[in-house]
């Protein structure tokens, strides 16, 4: 039942990230700006967890902590920046179906290293055939919808 819970967990993730993308390219279309729909995005994002961590929503924080976090723990934010900054500029061009596979490839392929090798300070999940040929179909997948969205044009 947990493992149940966390795939329903996982994948309502995914399809608010599918709204969130949709909302940063709308956003980003009205200001002109990825970086600045970005900066928004950023911005309300950190009132909403601030405001949950003010009101104790969030249990409580060892930050007195932070220093013994590894350097590259740090970057998580950066690349989230990035990363929404990419794909709000990638979803006009790609469409927001063909972005998000994309997307969920690139993810696939980097979480397979990170795996592999246990980075980070994961557990060590060794690359199987499965894996290989899940995240194969995952990029067969990008490129027929590719096809089809230029074939539909």
């Amino acid at each position: 039942m947990e493992i149940l819970l966390a795939i329903a967990g996982a994948g309502s993730a995914g399809g608010l990230l599918a709204y969130g993308s949709a909302a940063n390219v709308r956003l980003m279309q009205v200001i002109r700006s990825a970086i600045g729909a970005a900066t928004v995005n950023f911005t309300i994002g950190f009132t909403t967890l601030a405001l949950l961590m003010v009101l104790g929503v969030i249990g409580p924080l060892s930050l007195n902590q932070l220093s013994q976090a590894p350097w590259w723990a740090f970057f998580g934010g950066a690349l989230g920046a990035t990363y929404v900054t990419l794909n709000t500029l990638s979803i006009p061009k790609l469409g927001l179906t063909n972005t998000t596979m994309a997307v969920a490839f690139g993810q696939m392929l980097m979480s397979l290293i990170i795996d592999q090798f246990g980075l980070f300070g994961v557990m060590s999940h060794i690359v199987s055939a499965p894996r290989l040929l899940g995240t194969g179909l995952l990029l067969a997948a990008v490129i027929l919808t590719q096809l089809d969205a230029k074939n539909n044009r």
